[in-house]
């Protein structure tokens, strides 16, 4: 994820409490580092969403651990990430 959102951008993001319930999103706002350093320290999320403030991408990593993005480039760069991590392994 850090690789595919500036660390200097605030953005949104947004969890789900389980797969079931989807009437609850808990939106917060921040920097990328920040985020993912609370996200690292809970686990009762299924679902994770983080989006541009200005809504030109999403990236959601769902309760399957699969990571999809949409909008602007970002499909772009999580494709070239995926190419370096599969030439690596």
């Amino acid at each position: 994820m850090l690789r595919l959102i500036q660390p200097n951008k605030s953005i949104w993001s947004g969890v789900t409490g389980t797969f079931k319930e989807r009437s609850k999103i808990w939106f917060y706002e921040g920097k990328i580092e920040a985020i993912i350093k609370i996200l690292d320290e809970i686990c009762f999320f299924d679902e994770c969403y983080f989006v541009s403030k200005n809504y030109d991408w999403l990236i959601c990593n769902n309760h399957h651990d699969i990571l999809m993005a949409t909008g602007e480039d970002m499909p772009h760069k999580l494709k070239a990430i995926e190419n370096v991590a599969k030439n690596k392994g």
